[in-house]
């Protein structure tokens, strides 16, 4: 996931369409599964719909402080690819995602930098990044302290119990 060489061939590079419909898929289930995200600001994202590891035993999951940031970091990931390439192809794979910014995209085509649909999934793709973002800055305690997981019902109010990720640099 943590790639800095976007022309890779590999197969699993952030901009492969694979990738992104996975990524709209998981958003897509996540989003009304949680009770915090239709709070917002943004949503929470857990390992995978049918979790039961609640931090402490099994139950029903919650959403992941690590599995929220590593959606952002995909998107930001395609989003500077993207800008550095100056275009996008778009296909029925990429598309699943691309449309939640822009409904009317063609199902297959070469987006360039200097059409207003390149912007408009740029900026989708950010937004949504930053809104992820902004739900664990939300819901991280204040001495910055991550646990693995939020509550699906009230966030960083109710804290799990699970094991501390990591502290994060003051002022975060």
């Amino acid at each position: 996931m943590h790639v800095t060489n976007y022309t890779s061939t590999h197969l699993y590079q952030p901009v492969n369409p694979r990738i992104l419909a996975s990524l709209q898929g998981l958003v897509a289930v996540m989003e009304p599964l949680y009770t915090i995200n239709k709070e917002g600001p943004g949503l929470g994202i857990g390992r995978y719909p049918e979790d039961v590891y609640n931090g402490i035993d099994t139950s029903r999951g919650n959403p992941w402080f690590l599995c929220t940031a590593a959606a952002a970091e995909v998107l930001y990931s395609v989003s500077s690819a993207t800008l550095q390439n100056r275009s996008y192809q778009t296909d029925p794979l990429s598309n699943i995602l691309y449309k939640r910014f822009l409904p009317t995209l063609n199902e297959t085509s070469t987006i360039y930098s200097t059409s207003t649909q390149f912007g408009a999934v740029i900026q989708g793709m950010v937004n949504m990044a930053d809104s992820f973002l902004s739900m664990i800055e939300k819901h991280a305690p204040r001495n910055g302290t991550l646990h693995e997981q939020f509550d699906r019902f009230v966030g960083g109010r109710k804290l799990m119990k699970g094991r501390r990720v990591c502290p994060l640099a003051p002022g975060i």
